[in-house]
């Protein structure tokens, strides 16, 4: 008895052994575009920490259990660009290193013209409406685009403040004029007859074209004016208009890690983000947390853009294996994953992922939270998150 006993035990570990060597680790590559360091230091390594913090999680709690059975390591590969050259080769080299996918890029100025792509990349900057996505079917945004932007400006500018009489004002720019022509669409499509575009400046940066609109500003005195420009240049539109004692409201369509810089010159102005610390929904707070407790730090909204692309890629990995391929049609198709900054489905046709936006006010250096929006990028629209979708997150 003791003899069979003891045979039945070795039968059992030796099967058991069996099965754990049948389910060995695989290693996997998920590649990242940071910015280089002689562009924006403090940015790439913003980046960094976020997506170390986003892989440290997984591998320390033993990596991505797929549904297929495998077991997936992460292993990040990080390339520096400053210029689109930059990126091209640093695209081609995490493709001959085999990466699944790429996170990046966070500038839309670096990206190349003639980009080619076989693995599926995630774009964090704003992107412009349908360009980029036109280059790749493995182009994806990761964050609302210009265009959406501009429509989310003018629902909040209608429906929340009340504007009937809107500005526009924007640099001309690739990324700006994708916004300024859908605040113009948009203002267009609403049934309300009563809401115009008064004031209408786009400019090249120069101080006499700034001068000439803030004269036109004052004089067409619109209820709210949108921004579709450089911080820098916001700044000094603002300074002109609360020297000229105007008093309107003023919504900055780009919202950015920067935006804390801004002085609001005691008008009432409005931005436009993904994401902000000041959040209390439980993946916000949750996130917080753990980024401070690493830290030390609080997260940016850069932060969790970069946490939630890694996490969005293990979403897909566990859902579909480490196949390019698989994870692009997963992308395109089939992507369902509730992150820190919201909810991420499948692509629509400009390639967004993202499903969530948010209005923050500035006051005084602090933001207070003023809106969310889900997006619907299928039918150009953008309407108000209610109780129960930001209950969930």
């Amino acid at each position: 008895m003791i003899i069979k006993r003891t045979l039945l035990a070795l039968l059992l570990t030796f099967a058991m052994s069996i099965a754990v060597a049948a389910q060995e680790v695989t290693t996997v590559t998920i590649g990242v575009l940071l910015t280089d360091d002689a562009l924006n230091p403090a940015e790439a390594d913003t980046m960094r920490d976020a997506v170390d913090l986003a892989i440290d999680e997984v591998n320390d709690d033993g990596g991505i259990e797929a549904d297929n059975g495998d077991i997936y390591r992460l292993r990040v590969q990080y390339e520096s660009v400053g210029n689109p050259a930059e990126v091209n080769e640093a695209i081609a080299n995490l493709q001959a290193d085999d990466a699944v996918a790429i996170l990046g890029l966070h500038s839309n100025a670096l990206l190349p013209a003639d980009l080619t792509l076989d693995i599926p990349l995630l774009l964090t900057a704003s992107g412009i409406d349908g360009a980029y996505t036109d280059l790749s079917d493995n182009l994806f945004q990761l964050r609302a685009n210009d265009a959406t932007l501009g429509r989310m400006a003018v629902e909040f500018a209608v429906s929340e403040l009340d504007a009937e009489d809107i500005g526009l004002v924007a640099i001309d720019s690739l990324y700006a004029n994708a916004t300024a022509e859908a605040v113009m669409e948009a203002i267009n499509d609403l049934d309300d007859d009563t809401v115009e575009l008064t004031v209408n400046e786009t400019h090249t940066s120069n101080a006499d074209a700034m001068n000439d609109i803030v004269a036109t500003i004052t004089e067409e005195n619109p209820d709210a004016i949108i921004i579709a420009d450089t911080l820098s240049n916001t700044q000094a539109l603002l300074d002109e208009l609360a020297e000229n004692e105007w008093n309107g409201d003023v919504i900055y369509a780009y919202g950015d890690d920067n935006l804390l810089t801004l002085n609001e010159d005691n008008l009432d102005v409005y931005a436009l983000r993904l994401w902000s610390d000041i959040l209390d929904d439980t993946a916000s707070e949750d996130f917080v947390d753990l980024y401070e407790t690493t830290y030390d730090a609080r997260p940016s909204q850069t932060s969790a853009l970069y946490y939630d692309g890694i996490n969005l890629l293990i979403a897909g990995l566990a859902d579909v294996g480490n196949s390019a391929d698989d994870l692009q049609t997963w992308l395109t198709n089939t992507a369902d994953y509730t992150g820190v900054q919201g909810i991420y489905e499948n692509a629509n046709e400009f390639g967004e992922l993202i499903r969530m936006g948010l209005v923050v006010q500035l006051n005084d250096g602090e933001l207070t939270e003023e809106q969310r929006y889900t997006i619907d990028g299928l039918n150009n629209t953008v309407q108000e998150m209610d109780a129960s979708d930001e209950s969930t997150n």
